[in-house]
């Protein structure tokens, strides 16, 4: 399979995860921006009493495999309907979990900017 012509020195490009150019490529670290998220249930926790120990046992160890000094992605998917939130949740029973999760969601979509359906890379470090 073909994937073009490089237009600088007319090598096969070659496909891993995008199309480049073998013979042009230039080794440059992946960087990836994330936020630490200690410090956003910290800063949960302020506003929300117990929030930050709530939120790490019930819901971020029971859906996420993190380890120390690693990274998870974590989506803003929030509907605004309590019902359509739970299918998304599926088989949780703990509501006051659920809220945790909406109120979680519509805090940082309104500090970091970020819309429902968009992803961030949260980094945890103990």
């Amino acid at each position: 399979m073909s994937y073009g012509i490089c237009k600088e020195c007319g090598t096969k490009k070659q496909m891993h995860y995008e199309k480049f150019c073998p013979k042009c490529y230039k080794a440059e670290p992946e960087i990836i921006k994330a936020y630490d998220f200690f410090k956003m249930l910290y800063h949960m926790d302020t506003k929300y009493e117990g929030f930050k120990q709530r939120f790490w046992r019930e819901f971020i160890i029971d859906n996420y495999d993190v380890r120390n000094d690693s990274f998870f992605k974590f989506n803003f998917y929030y509907y605004g309907n309590k019902d359509q939130e739970d299918k998304y949740i599926a088989d949780e029973e703990n509501v006051e979990q659920i809220e945790d999760l909406r109120l979680f969601r519509e805090e940082y979509n309104h500090l970091l900017g970020k819309g429902n359906g968009s992803s961030i890379w949260l980094w945890v470090s103990w």
